[in-house]
This record gives C-alpha cells, sequence and structure tokens, in this order.
C-alpha cells in the first residue's frame, strides 16, 4: 500500500522529468567523442549533430522512450534477496586488519557468500585483488567468482576492451550471458573506456545486451535538487540507448540513478538522508522505465562494521521495505564499497532476515481473524499462556536470530555475555571453512586454460 501511494505521489513529477529530459536532449544533446559514431549517427532521422555533440529531436525521444518500454514488462521483486558487494579493493579482515583485498581474500569471499545464499545473499568474488597486475583484475575475479559461487560470476572494472574478450569467453563457457556496461559520464558526456570496451565488443558480439546506467552527482555533476538531477540522469541514458540503438544494438536495458554528495568532504555519502529521499524517487523514475532497481540500502559510509554501519543499513532497507522493495544490494560493504568485510556481510545477512520476517508478520499476522475475541471473553485464569490459541500461535510471532540477543541481563551474563560482532566473525569463519560446493571440474579447468592465456597476452 505504501509503495502504491508514492507511485501516485510521484506520478505527475516523473512526467514531468521525463519531458524535461526530452527538452534537454533537444536543446542541449548529448556529447558524443567516437568521431566515427557521430558520422554515423549523422545520417540518423530525428539526430541532428553539431561539432561533438547529438541532438535529439522530441519526437525521435518519444517515439524511443515508447517502444523501449512497450516491449518490456515491469517486473518486481517478489522474495528479499541481497547482492553482495563486488568492488572492493580493501577488506577488514576476520582480525580487524584494513589492508589491500588479495586473490586469496576474494576466492574466500565467494565461499562466503554461496554458503549464505540460502538465506537470500546473491554474490560472488566481493573485490578487485589488488596482487594481481591491473590488466587481469577483472578476469581473476571473475574466475574466482566462477569457481567458488553459484550466483552469476562478479566482476567490477571494464578497463580493457581485449579483457573482455576473455571475460565473454569465460562466459561462453559456464552458459552464461555476456553483458556489455556502460555509464554515462555526467554531465552528458558519452566518452570514457567503458564506451570504448561497449564499441569494442559490440563488434564481435553484436547481440549482446547493453545496460546503460548514470552516476551524477547532485550539485557537481548534476543540478543541487534531487528532481533536477533526474533530468540530467533520465536525459543521459535516453540519449546514450538512441546512440547505441543506432550502431544496431537491439537489446537494451536502461536504469536511471542519482547521487548525493557531501561538500565537505568531497564525497558519496550513502545511508544518509538524503540518500534515502533520492531512493523513493528513483524507484518511481526506474519503473517508467518498466526497469526494477535494486535499493542500494546495505551501503554504509562507515569504515567498520559497527553501529554506525548497523544503523545505516538497519533504517534504510527497513524503511525501503516498507516501501515495498524486496531486492537490495551492498551486503558486505563499508566505506560506500571501497571495503569488504566477511564480519559483515554475515551481520547483514541477518539484518536481511530481520526484514524478510517483519514482512512476512505483517502480512500473515494483522488479520481480521486474529482478534480472538472469544478467547478473550472465555478467558477464566488470567493467563493466557495454556489456551489453545496460544499454543497453535505463538510461533507466528518469534523470530529466532544467532546474533541478535532475545535475553534479559541475567540471562545474558548466564549465557557467557555473547558479542554480536565475536559471533558473526565465528560463524564468517565456519561458512567459509566448511563450505564445499565447486565449479565443475571441466568449467574450472577450462576457465584456468582462459586465465593463463590472459597473462601471457595481458599480464
Amino acid at each position: 500500500m505504501e509503495s502504491d501511494d508514492a507511485a501516485g505521489r510521484f506520478a505527475g513529477l516523473v512526467e514531468r522529468i521525463v519531458e524535461g529530459a526530452v527538452t534537454v536532449l533537444d536543446r542541449k544533446g548529448l556529447a558524443v567523442a567516437d568521431a566515427g559514431l557521430r558520422k554515423r549517427l549523422a545520417g540518423t532521422p530525428g539526430i541532428a549533430v553539431k561539432g561533438e555533440r547529438a541532438h535529439f529531436a522530441p519526437e525521435r525521444t518519444g517515439d524511443f522512450l515508447e517502444s523501449y518500454c512497450a516491449g518490456r514488462e515491469y517486473r518486481p521483486a517478489s522474495g528479499f534477496s541481497v547482492g553482495a558487494t563486488a568492488h572492493a579493493h580493501h577488506i577488514v579482515d576476520l582480525d580487524g586488519a584494513s589492508r589491500p583485498i588479495t586473490l586469496g581474500d576474494i576466492e574466500e569471499g565467494a565461499r562466503l557468500a554461496d554458503a549464505l545464499r540460502g538465506h537470500g545473499i546473491v554474490g560472488g568474488a566481493p573485490g578487485i585483488p589488488q596482487d594481481v597486475p591491473p590488466p587481469l583484475q577483472g578476469i581473476a575475479q571473475f574466475v574466482a567468482s566462477a569457481k567458488w559461487s553459484r550466483a552469476c560470476p562478479a566482476y567490477a572494472l571494464r578497463a580493457l576492451p581485449e579483457a573482455e574478450e576473455y571475460i565473454a569467453e569465460c562466459c561462453r563457457i559456464l552458459g552464461v550471458p555476456y553483458a556489455i556496461g556502460v555509464h554515462v559520464v555526467s554531465p552528458l558526456r558519452l566518452e570514457g573506456q567503458e564506451v570504448d570496451c561497449a564499441l569494442h565488443m559490440l563488434r564481435r558480439l553484436p547481440d549482446a545486451p547493453v545496460g546503460i546506467g548514470t552516476m551524477p552527482i547532485l550539485g557537481m555533476t548534476a543540478p543541487a535538487t534531487i528532481p533536477g538531477g533526474f533530468v540530467l540522469a533520465l536525459a543521459e541514458v535516453l540519449g546514450a540507448g538512441m546512440v547505441f540503438q543506432a550502431t544496431g544494438a537491439a537489446n537494451l536495458s536502461l536504469c536511471v540513478n542519482v547521487y548525493p554528495i557531501d561538500m565537505r568532504t568531497a564525497t558519496f555519502v550513502y545511508g544518509t538522508p538524503s540518500n534515502i529521499a533520492i531512493n523513493l524517487l528513483e524507484i518511481e523514475v526506474n519503473k517508467r522505465l518498466k526497469t526494477e532497481i535494486q535499493s542500494k540500502s546495505f551501503k554504509t559510509m562507515s569504515q567498520q562494521p559497527d553501529q554506525q554501519a548497523a544503523a545505516q543499513k538497519a533504517f534504510f532497507t527497513g524503511y525501503m521495505a516498507s516501501r515495498g522493495k524486496r531486492s537490495f544490494t551492498g551486503a558486505g560493504s563499508l566505506s560506500l564499497d571501497e571495503l569488504y568485510s566477511p564480519v559483515q556481510l554475515v551481520i547483514d545477512c541477518e539484518l536481511l532476515g530481520v526484514a524478510k520476517r517483519t514482512a512476512e508478520m505483517a502480512e500473515s499476522c494483522l488479520g481480521q481473524a486474529d482478534l480472538l475475541v472469544d478467547a478473550v471473553l472465555e478467558n477464566a485464569g488470567g493467563s493466557f499462556m495454556t489456551e489453545p490459541t496460544t499454543l497453535a500461535r505463538f510461533r507466528d510471532l518469534q523470530w529466532d536470530s544467532a546474533l541478535f540477543s532475545s535475553r534479559m541481563f541475567q540471562q545474558w551474563l548466564a549465557a557467557g555475555s555473547p558479542r554480536c560482532f565475536e559471533a558473526a566473525r565465528e560463524r564468517a569463519r565456519e561458512l567459509a571453512r566448511d563450505h564445499v560446493w565447486t565449479l565443475d571440474p571441466g568449467k574450472s579447468a577450462a576457465l584456468d586454460a582462459v586465465y593463463r592465456r590472459a597473462r601471457r597476452t595481458l599480464g
């Protein structure tokens, strides 16, 4: 119901954002760095190239948006899940030390994520191995993720077109789709290594899906208001979508994001009031694109698995869940996504469990059938402990947690004064140590062979 109310509240604003984006693409256009691409665009109806900028007639943009949405169906996530981080370049290890993340760390992180997959964790290798040469980092992360986790392999770095070819080969070995990812450079510039990689790979795999996103920063690379940021972001993805459509790319996926910043530290800020407010509109703008976007509610600005991390992750996730969100991302991440912590991953799994159980109770335990007026009238003993309805229903309100204690103080002392952090750390050790799943030996050997060739070529 909350989600429906939000959709109604934002409906008019979303359409005004669409109108603003259409105007921006017409009057200001999108800068396209690749000269060959500009030449190709120049002959496309409804697109006028002036210098390095492509301008899109309102009719062209409107037709593109209509046809794009007509071919898609909005499918909100039904079950609760949280994607694990894949971007970390440092780790807060089980001894509490912060250091560069290694290939061994991300292999163990993939095992831990896979061990938690039955609890709603979706993810593989959590970071970019810093003990691997930069041209090989994305391939090494992909292979480690594939060998130790059943999730679609994670890799966060698109550094070289040549490296992407090896990733595509690994995808063929595993039988998973290879997808191209592009972020438009704000404000309104289609340029950079991701674009170069995308054009390179489309020449080899013209049917590959192309995902286009944005990362405008309010007040720096975008207007300082949330709606103004979304006008820019939507113009960027629509313009880039029309550019890639003109190259022959047919399988497009558009996603709109806007990011807040703390002007005092010049950093992204996750888990803050501005970040949460942005997410409320972000849901509705992406819904207009028929896109279900994950809420980044498990990201935090804390550098340790501490009170700040718990508070930001729990409040943000609970708030988004109350608005109907069921798909989240950022599990195990700290300091935005610079750091990975196995302890935090275990705690985040528990936080997801709280959100899931709360939603289940809200759906199943608040009905008129639960009024139990007769039980109140018939009770004579002053206690409901032995009532048949109690015996039948008390478990409906239980939630068991290995980390979050439900004990009173004396009970807690008698249990040895257990601490949440220590319990999470021990669980992380046990799960990674006892994890038994591995990739099919034939596929694993084939991936290793690809990596050896990549080392000879790129390393």
